[in-house]
Order: structure tokens, then C-alpha cells, then sequence
């Protein structure tokens, strides 16, 4: 029993350095998550800019048809 007992005690900080590597692999992971996310939303907002501009240059070209 008391061996056992000394060797979980040694074995605690290589368990507790592999919780610190898990958790450095689970921030890494998310980092890149967030990035995606802020990538795909400027994306999404630049097609919205572009339909915004289409849209409007369509309708000052449709004016200046009616205006003739």
C-alpha cells in the first residue's frame, strides 16, 4: 500500500505536466476556433458590402434610365 502510495506521488508531476500540455492543446485549439470565426464574419461582412454597393449602383443606374 505504501508503495503504491509513492508511486502515484511520483508520478504526479508528469500527470500534472500532461494536464498543462492538454490544456495548452485545448487554448491552442479555441485560438484557432476565434480566428475562423473573425475570418468568416469579415468575409460575411465584405459580400454584404459588395451586395450593398451592387445593389445601390443598380438602382442609381435604374434611376438615371427613368430620368431619360
Amino acid at each position: 500500500m505504501v508503495a503504491s502510495f509513492l508511486t502515484n506521488l511520483a508520478r504526479q508531476p508528469k500527470n500534472a505536466l500532461k494536464k498543462d500540455e492538454n490544456e495548452d492543446e485545448i487554448n491552442h485549439g479555441s485560438s484557432i476556433c476565434i480566428q475562423m470565426l473573425a475570418h468568416s464574419q469579415r468575409i460575411k461582412l465584405r459580400m454584404m458590402e459588395h451586395a450593398l454597393t451592387a445593389s445601390l449602383l443598380s438602382d442609381k443606374h435604374a434611376t438615371s434610365l427613368y430620368a431619360v
